[in-house]
């Protein structure tokens, strides 16, 4: 049976597999699906990387099932699956509900038309920004994991791999994103959320035009980090997650011990990957 660990991120979904996306998707039953990327559940027909983000905080709150179901599918052929998901640590109190919600579930649904069919056996729930503890070598030492979300920065504060303090921040990459085309519509710019990572990864926006925006957005980070863990430089700062690319520089101008983890936009999906196989869910 084949362990899938899965990142259900407000920006984007990650699995063990390498499989990156959106998370955003549109409901609609009446468009062809003809070479779109579309899942179909009970009839309803959702077009995977279209519409909009969400706004919702709680990720359980969502209707994340189209895009876990997505995920699952594009990342195995295998009908029985063991799965690990993170959530936000302000949110881990409603892990027994999510896992309650997926454990020996069965789903049966279309990918592009086609069928299949996921068994879910066994749903472990971690913490984001925890998980990522595991996918270092060294986990010695006083260690500090900022990850970096669409709507959340988990921060957890660890002591020779046991945990210290750990919380949310309720801000993210999506919020900088909102900002930058803020600041190009007063300009007379016409963009939205949706478009402004395209337009800095693909051609359009030159992100060193903004330094001004993400010192501002760092400096928001670093002031809510004080009120909750006022000595984290006294800890070596490990930045990952989809937004880490974004605010690393700026973050290495205020901590004196920083650096980026390796595969960082995979940190969680890959330490929860570990942490699944030494409790033996990777058959």
């Amino acid at each position: 049976m084949e362990l899938i660990t899965i990142d259900l991120g407000n920006f984007n979904i990650k699995t063990s597999k390498g499989l990156i996306f959106e998370n955003r998707f549109l409901l609609d039953n009446t468009n062809d699906i003809f070479g779109a990327e579309t899942i179909t559940i009970d009839e309803n027909t959702y077009f995977i990387g279209k519409g909009k983000f969400e706004k919702e905080f709680n990720k359980i709150n969502k209707n994340y099932i189209p895009s876990l179901l997505y995920a699952l599918a594009k990342s195995t052929y295998d009908e029985e699956v063991n799965i690990i998901i993170g959530l936000p640590i302000a949110q881990i109190g409603l892990k027994n509900k999510i896992s309650d919600e997926l454990k020996d579930k069965t789903f049966e649904f279309k990918i592009n038309g086609v069928n299949r069919r996921i068994h879910i056996n066994k749903c472990g729930v971690v913490k984001e920004g925890f998980s990522s503890l595991y996918a270092l070598q060294d986990r010695k030492g006083r260690k500090a994991i900022l990850d970096i979300g669409g709507r959340t920065i988990n921060v957890v504060i660890f002591q020779d791999a046991k945990e210290v303090n750990s919380f949310t921040i309720n801000m993210g990459t999506l919020n900088f994103f909102d900002m930058i085309a803020s600041h190009e519509n007063s300009k007379g710019g016409n963009f939205t959320i949706e478009e402004i990572n395209e337009y800095i990864l693909h051609g359009g926006l030159d992100i060193n035009n903004y330094i001004y925006i993400i010192d501002k957005f760092v400096d928001t980070l670093q002031n809510e980090i004080k009120l909750q863990f006022p000595n984290i430089n006294m800890y070596k700062v490990l930045v990952t997650g989809g937004g880490s690319l974004f605010f690393y520089n700026a973050l290495k101008s205020i901590y004196d011990n920083v650096e980026l983890m390796e595969n960082a936009i995979t940190s969680n999906v890959n330490g929860n990957y570990k942490i699944g196989e030494v409790k033996g869910w990777a058959i």
